[in-house]
């Protein structure tokens, strides 16, 4: 399905998140597009940060997984990963496979809602006009004193 939707030149980014109150564009806003602390993974040529509303129009989303079972959206997301590993790296947003990443500190009885993301575009990045992050994008870390 995510081989079709991205065509010869399309990417893709797939995510897990525990994002309650959240709808799933905004979930895929903070997941695919703006991390804190000013770590974007997605830029506009010229240094711009690109939100989710900027490519809106040109790509899909949806969530294959959608429960209160983090183990599931966890697993989800690191099969599809470790599935599409081989594309290259300007087809995929995603840089190492699903890092389990929902596990939290809650506890096991109260239901919390986790779910697997899937963002597609049947055009590549440079197509849209957008780029992944590189090193030179991000400030650098402030060290402590």
């Amino acid at each position: 399905m995510i081989v079709d939707k991205c065509g010869d030149n399309g990417f893709v980014q797939v995510f897990g998140g525990a994002w309650a109150g959240m709808t799933v564009n905004e979930a895929a806003e903070a997941e695919c597009f703006g991390k804190f602390r000013n770590r974007h993974a997605v830029f506009i040529d010229g240094g711009k940060f690109v939100h989710y509303r900027d490519v809106s129009a040109h790509v899909e989303l949806f969530t294959p997984y959608s429960g209160t079972n983090c183990i599931n959206a966890d697993g989800l997301e690191k099969r599809v990963h470790e599935k599409l590993m081989g594309w290259p790296q300007h087809r995929r947003m995603f840089v190492y496979a699903g890092k389990g990443t929902c596990k939290g500190k809650r506890a096991a009885k109260i239901p919390f809602p986790y779910y697997t993301g899937v963002l597609v575009c049947d055009k590549s990045m440079k197509q849209i006009g957008i780029r992944l992050a590189t090193k030179k994008d991000h400030a650098p870390k402030r060290k402590r004193q």
